[in-house]
């Protein structure tokens, strides 16, 4: 079985399991918001945003090192020490979960009192606490069947831990009063809780039943050194996550304070960063999820390759990736920038929200092209490199939080929004193309996509505009013609060629087969979990 094959294969597969997780996801946002308002989706997010930094000290890099060591592992043809692997990133991720939600909990009064502001983030910060042993080793978890690659029960877990989650807390959100909004928040995370330890139990199974299949390692000396290969592995992403963590987490903070510095009352700072960050966001990168599975992927892959030696491999793929990408984020682009309107007064009863996705919708492609990059250059073992990069990242964020907002309002954090976000972009592929020697053919694959998603985009704006009715069916109709139009130029102009399409042909028709073969295998276990990350999110 070719590893292509393989590779399309598992990113269809989750493609389709990503897509139903975002879908709901938003649709369950927009539920929230309505029941939460501006102002809660606000405080939420400023839960999140220090229960994120907790997270990244409970994952600690343990996700990436179970991905790549497992990865090396089977191009280098010892798979005997997958098990010996997984189960040192597991106690590795345990450790600092363990650690992580001791420090949270005993700390959650002095940061809702002092960092964020409201007394009303406490009770959140303390349950959410509970989870983070459960997300550490389930991230070791991911990291492990993202290596190995080979779909199975894992993505049911997935669904299975979204969907108890939204149960627990759509029924503890009903039996709430409107407008008690710490009660609300606290539905929320016990929702979050609940889930990060069904999932745990679900991976723990899963995995179990996977590495029972494995090659056993009957000399002890074979599986030596691992515990050094994690930590040299891990601990250099876990100091890059650290400070890129702490530095959104303050960004994310002095983002309400700026915002009330130039002017805005407590509550409508609250409103206004809830309806970016809340709302717009997650409208932003929901179509992300047709290509977050693949890009999640590309590490193990460039892993393999990159052990093996084929250079001819990674070039080839590396050139696919940006092309791809930049193809369907100008697409995209193009649809939000449509659409804004119809779709933050359907999804989240709010004009601010789709003028908000309209102006985020604009650095798509760089969002998703750093995103796509961002896993290949980790793939390769440039993960120092990301590291530098993210870090300076954030502290211009941060810098440029702290100074433009208290001037300039909402319109200086989408300014450094803007640079940020191009400057982490144009770093990161520039240093892939000096690695890989790919040619970027500027007018094929940036050019001549950007102008007809600009044409197509100004073209359905004014036809929706003499609609007699705003709804779902002129929504969803308005977005087949965009996608059928944008794909049509594509072929005509010669930007997609036959052969690219029967390339694409060739690969679906062996989806099954190849799905059918791994499902069988004897040898090695290949299983993905999403382990992704999302570019862009601030």
């Amino acid at each position: 079985m070719k590893r292509i094959e393989q590779y399309v294969a598992n990113g269809l597969m989750l493609t389709g399991v990503g897509l139903l997780l975002r879908f709901v996801g938003v649709l369950w946002n927009a539920w929230i918001a309505g029941k939460l308002g501006e102002s809660g989706i606000g405080l939420f997010s400023l839960i999140t945003s220090v229960y994120g930094l907790a997270v990244t000290f409970a994952v600690s890099g343990s996700a990436f090192a179970c991905s790549r060591l497992t990865a090396s592992a089977i191009g280098a043809g010892r798979q005997e020490r997958l098990r010996g692997i997984s189960l040192c990133c597991m106690c590795y991720g345990l450790l600092f979960g363990i650690a992580s939600g001791a420090v949270l909990y005993l700390t959650a009064v002095p940061i809702g009192m002092s960092w964020l502001n409201d007394a009303r983030t406490v009770s959140s910060l303390r349950m959410l606490s509970f989870s983070l042993p459960a997300v550490s080793v389930s991230s070791a978890l991911s990291g492990y069947f993202t290596g190995v690659r080979r779909l199975g029960r894992s993505t049911v877990v997935s669904v299975a831990e979204q969907l108890v989650g939204i149960t627990v807390t759509a029924i503890a959100v009903i039996r709430i009063p409107q407008g008690n909004l710490e009660l609300s928040c606290l539905a929320l995370c016990l929702g979050s809780v609940t889930g990060s330890l069904f999932a745990l139990c679900g991976e723990l199974w899963v995995w179990k039943r996977d590495t029972d299949r494995l090659p056993s390692a009957s000399d002890r000396r074979r599986n030596g050194g691992i515990l050094g290969s994690v930590l040299k592995t891990a601990l250099p992403i876990a100091v890059s996550a650290y400070l890129r963590s702490g530095l959104l987490t303050v960004e994310h903070l002095l983002i309400p304070v700026g915002l009330r510095r130039s002017g805005a009352d407590a509550e409508n700072a609250l409103a206004m960063y809830g309806i970016i960050h809340g709302m717009a966001f997650s409208a932003v990168l929901f179509p992300q999820a047709f290509t977050a599975a693949f890009t999640s992927l590309l590490v193990p892959e460039m892993a393999e390759a990159q052990a093996r030696g084929d250079t001819g491999f990674i070039r080839r793929n590396c050139a696919r990736v940006l092309r791809f990408t930049l193809l369907f984020a100008f697409l995209c682009a193009g649809l939000l920038i449509c659409f804004s309107d119809s779709i933050g007064r359907l999804l989240f009863q709010s004009e601010r929200a789709g003028n908000y996705i309209r102006i985020l919708s604009v650095l798509i492609p760089v969002m998703y092209l750093d995103s796509a990059v961002d896993h290949v250059l980790k793939g390769l073992g440039e993960q120092f490199y990301s590291m530098c990069v993210n870090i300076a990242d954030s502290a211009c964020s941060v810098i440029g939080v702290w100074v433009l907002l208290p001037k300039y309002g909402i319109v200086g954090y989408l300014w450094v929004l803007f640079f940020c976000e191009i400057l982490n972009a144009s770093l990161s592929v520039a240093r892939l193309l000096y690695l890989t020697r790919v040619r970027v053919r500027i007018v094929q694959w940036i050019a001549v996509p950007a102008f007809l998603s600009a044409t197509v985009s100004a073209l359905l704006h004014g036809i929706t505009v003499w609609l007699p009715q705003d709804g779902y069916p002129n929504l969803i109709c308005g977005i087949a013609a965009y996608c059928l139009l944008y794909a049509s130029l594509l072929r005509l102009f010669g930007t997609v060629r036959q052969r690219d399409i029967r390339w694409l042909q060739n690969k679906l028709r062996r989806k099954h087969k190849t799905v059918a073969e791994e499902d069988t295998s004897a040898t090695v276990a290949y299983r993905y979990s999403d382990a992704g990350s999302g570019a862009g999110v601030r």
